[in-house]
């Protein structure tokens, strides 16, 4: 048997960065006073005119912007690269006052899965962030493509815990990531990238497997009490077809990870990021987390020990036991895989005009119109979808996070077999929030108080992954996918 492949690619072995080492600065700082100010005169003006007519709506617009077919033998290859804070920025993930990130607890990385088919290369990136602007995913993805993929897909675990300063946009600067810093833009860019040549470069015959597992009381519904929820990991498992190496494996589950409290200052990859290095020391091959229709989901991790003093505990313990019993299940899962006959790679994207900017229905009525001008202002007006046929497996990359319901809202719009349901990566390729179906969303229900945009952005999203999976025919599947346990 082949020895199992490093899990840092080439670039990594030379030189690993020193992620603990971080500009001096104090832990926690109140946001720069000039921001304030310039953030306040902004929204006044854009206020004094909030009830003034506006825009017309835009109309409907689904544009393929990207496609390919391919048949042949599967290939495959994976790579990591640690993310570096090179610069005094916020530790993302809530609204301010938040506190500047200053050391660190777990590492941050970018991950890379790069899968050939007939020529041609679909990437697929996951970073330990908060979120992805569209602005990095598309400087990402113009130079892995640089590099000889086809298409790239980039998403963030969506960890509360990491750093900010990579996003441009006024909204998010100001409620999550924190004051935009090139420097800091520009490491995030350079991780992804070397992990994705070493993704690129290593690429080998290989063989996929699939299996799915329902764990039932990791999650639940946040929004609503005993509300609905989809409890399914699913995992991809890679290996050589020479020896039976692994070569990586692809994990998604629906759960958001904000077990880290807010307070700590030190950035940490959460429950995602520990669970992927587990998983990875037991199979010496990288591991991709992307969350799904996570919208509405809480994680919930198994309990601590009686016999532990919890006030002597790590501020990251309860994400190390999510992050424990994760691992555990996709180690689990990757035992039992079912043969995945990927022998043909179809893609197609496609860039669908949003709706009008709606303020979240926590908003107080009496300023919503004028809140709603000022969203319409500082949010993009178009969002990217993907969709991905891996032989009978369907795959939809969505820019946002969609709700349990708004998730099977949008796979009802994908032909897929009966036996292996679409797979969702959210948060990829840019952020529009939360995606709740447009009725809970008219009627104010589920995560409508966190929403930014106005019913019709679920048919919109819709609309255009059904247009995507008129080009894609999907195949009929090999084998039937695991029962659950």
């Amino acid at each position: 048997m082949n020895p199992a492949p490093s899990v840092s690619g080439p670039d990594e072995a030379a030189k690993p960065p020193n992620v603990n080492a971080v500009p001096p600065s104090s832990p926690r700082r109140r946001p720069r006073r000039s921001w304030l100010i310039a953030l306040a005169i902004g929204t006044a003006l854009l206020a004094a005119v909030g009830w003034l007519p506006w825009m017309k709506p835009s109309p409907e617009v689904i544009e393929v912007i990207e496609s390919f077919e391919a048949s042949g033998q599967l290939l495959a290859g994976a790579g990591k690269s640690a993310i570096a804070q090179v610069s005094n920025v916020d530790r993302a993930g809530y609204p301010p006052v938040r506190p500047t990130a200053s050391g660190q607890d777990f590492p941050l990385h970018a991950r890379a899965l790069a899968l050939g088919i007939g020529g041609k290369t679909l990437c697929f990136i996951s970073l330990d962030l908060l979120e992805v602007p569209q602005a990095l995913a598309k400087e990402i993805s113009g130079r892995v493509q640089a590099a000889g993929a086809s298409a790239v897909v980039v998403a963030a675990t969506h960890v509360h815990s990491s750093l900010g300063g990579y996003d441009r946009n006024l909204a998010a600067e100001f409620a999550a990531t924190g004051p935009f810093d090139q420097a800091q833009f520009q490491e995030i860019v350079g991780a992804a990238v070397r992990a994705a040549n070493a993704a690129l470069t290593s690429m080998k015959p290989a063989r996929a497997g699939r299996a799915v597992r329902h764990l039932p009381g990791l999650n639940i519904n946040r929004a609503e009490k005993d509300g609905l929820m989809d409890d399914r990991l699913t995992v991809l498992d890679f290996s050589a077809v020479s020896g039976g190496a692994p070569l990586a494996t692809l994990f998604t589950f629906n759960a958001h990870p904000t077990l880290i409290p807010r307070r700590s200052c030190r950035t940490d990859a959460g429950y995602p990021g520990r669970a992927a290095e587990a998983i990875e020391a037991a199979t010496g091959a990288p591991a991709l987390f992307f969350q799904g229709a996570a919208g509405d989901a809480r994680a919930v991790p198994p309990p601590l020990p009686e016999s532990q003093d919890k006030s002597s505990l790590p501020v990251f313990a309860r994400a190390e036991a999510m992050a424990r019993r994760i691992a555990d299940e996709v180690l689990l899962a990757r035992s039992q895989t079912d043969s995945a006959d990927i022998t043909e790679l179809k893609f197609a994207r496609a860039r669908v005009r949003l709706p009008n900017a709606m303020a979240p229905s926590a908003v107080p009525a009496a300023v919503r119109p004028p809140s709603d001008k000022i969203l319409s202002a500082i949010l993009m007006d178009t969002a990217e979808i993907s969709l991905m046929r891996l032989g009978s497996l369907t795959i939809a990359a969505i820019p946002g996070e969609p709700t349990f319901f708004a998730g099977r809202g949008l796979s009802n719009a994908l032909t897929a077999a009966e036996d292996v349901p679409p797979l969702f990566m959210g948060l990829a390729d840019g952020y529009i929030g939360y995606i709740e179906t447009d009725e809970r969303r008219r009627g104010g229900l589920g995560e409508s108080k966190r929403a930014l945009w106005a019913p019709g952005l679920e048919k919109r999203l819709a609309d255009g992954l059904a247009e995507l999976d008129r080009m894609l025919p999907a195949a009929r599947p090999p084998t039937k996918a695991p029962t659950r346990p």
